[in-house]
């Protein structure tokens, strides 16, 4: 099983605080027992960038010996002093949705990525829910708090589409765009913290292992976005409903 592999320059072996602290709990995950899921691991003297760190990977993969010839490694950080880790792959056997995917999956549809390969993508209103009562008393129906950061995001899609329908009815007409649907579009780095979420959620990744595999591009990110709010299904619920009218229209002239 490919896996990326993972090297936290300074340190002997992984301990949960640190992997938090440099975001690799969110890629990782956690077991059962609370810990970050981790896998094997190794202390070596000389990894990515000359230095003494521990070389590791996800729980259930293989942790080759580090080597700079057959592996491609970047560091998750531009700035030289602001490398919290470096990660890596196999160079001929790149991680795929397979390799990564999460023990749970949250329902939805396949998208081909910039990859070529089919990801499966979450639908955010098929996330787990917990109902309960909130402090008032009333009934609550509210997504899992791992999933709440997702379905909001997908609230805030929707509200995006529907603020670019309203922008391209009034420019149509010329009329004046109010400010407030302008505040609704999403500018572009919002739209790649969503994307980066949308895979998240279903796979063992965060937005530098998406960048380095290279999964999104203008020709997959739109439909990333309408399989997370369900457009089509959507469409489909307009469509019938239309359809239903029109079919009580058409009853109501022979009656």
């Amino acid at each position: 099983m490919a896996c990326f592999l993972y090297f936290i320059p300074g340190l002997s072996g992984p301990a949960d605080g640190e992997l938090v602290n440099r975001g690799l709990a969110d890629v990782l995950g956690f077991r059962e027992d609370g810990h970050v899921g981790y896998g094997p691991f190794r202390s070596i003297d000389s990894g990515p960038g000359g230095k003494p760190g521990v070389l590791l990977a996800a729980a259930g993969c293989h942790l080759p010996d580090f080597d700079a010839e057959s592996q491609k490694w970047y560091p998750a950080g531009s700035e030289p002093d602001d490398k919290k880790y470096w990660f890596g792959f196999v160079t001929a056997t790149p991680p795929t949705p397979d390799d990564l995917a999460r023990d749970r999956q949250v329902p939805g549809n396949v998208v081909r990525l910039g990859d070529g390969r089919q990801w499966h993508v979450p639908i955010a209103r098929n996330c787990p829910r917990s109902r309960g009562l909130s402090p008032e008393g009333f009934k609550t129906d509210d997504p899992l708090p791992q999933y709440q950061k997702l379905f909001d995001m997908a609230l805030e899609v929707w509200n995006c589409y529907d603020a670019i329908a309203a922008k391209m009815r009034l420019e149509k007409r010329d009329e004046e765009i109010p400010q407030e649907i302008l505040d609704g579009v999403i500018d572009s780095d919002r739209e790649m913290e969503i994307l980066v979420e949308c895979l998240r959620t279903n796979y063992r990744l965060g937005e530098y292992e998406i960048r380095a595999l290279g999964l999104f591009d203008d020709t997959c990110e739109e439909s990333v976005l309408r399989v997370l709010i369900d457009f089509e299904g959507y469409k489909e619920l307009v469509k019938g409903e239309k359809a239903r009218r029109e079919g009580q229209d058409e009853k109501k002239k022979h009656t």
